[in-house]
């Protein structure tokens, strides 16, 4: 029997290379990496905006963005989904944003290993694999309440958990809203979202 017995782990590969705890990681700039294809729902406008104004602050912060930004309305922003095409020209223009549209999970991992935090607000998610990815590099993140996300991080040890409205399954209470609701939802979750990073 135990040899019919396999473990899955979920499509995550375990490092191949260990990664150096966060306090020998190289100093200078606060590094922070954004990583997912469908980046409005992942909440990329609320990191962009909240870098910018670390920058504005006096704070040195650069931003990895791996993405394909991806087009269309989203089901969680829907109509009041941001351009696609306008905001892969501001992240490529960005002078403190390195922007990738995509990259081979080995180099995401890389990535991983040589930033200081990872940044997943992100408005709607089952589980968010980037987490225990990030995890097994030892880097921490930053990333909303929704569902099983805070089974994920311990708040303030292994990373940060940003307080959305939650409604019904622990999801983001917004998507439940329609019209100027919806919109007035999105503001208040990028608020807090720009706030909690």
């Amino acid at each position: 029997m135990a040899a019919k017995v396999d473990v899955v782990r979920g499509g995550i590969a375990p490092p191949t290379e260990t990664a150096a705890p966060p306090e020998e990681r190289a100093r200078g700039s606060l590094r922070l990496l954004f990583v997912g294809a469908d980046a409005f729902r992942k909440g990329i406008v609320p990191v962009v905006r909240a870098v910018e104004g670390c920058r504005r602050g006096g704070l040195e912060v650069e931003l990895t963005v791996i993405s394909a930004v991806r087009g269309g309305a989203g089901y969680t922003h829907r109509e009041y989904t941001p351009s696609a095409r306008e905001w892969r020209r501001k992240l490529e223009e960005l002078p403190f944003v390195e922007y990738h549209a995509g990259l081979p999970n080995q180099r995401v991992r890389e990535e991983m290993r040589r930033h200081d935090v990872l940044v997943f607000p992100t408005f709607d998610e089952s589980l968010g694999w980037v987490i225990v990815e990030a995890g097994l590099e030892r880097l921490p993140s930053i990333a909303t309440n929704i569902f099983a996300i805070p089974e994920l991080i311990d708040d303030r040890r292994s990373g940060a958990l940003v307080e959305l409205e939650l409604g019904a399954e622990s999801r983001w209470q917004g998507i439940w809203e329609t019209g100027e609701r919806r919109r007035e939802s999105i503001e208040r979750a990028d608020g807090t979202i720009e706030e909690g990073i």
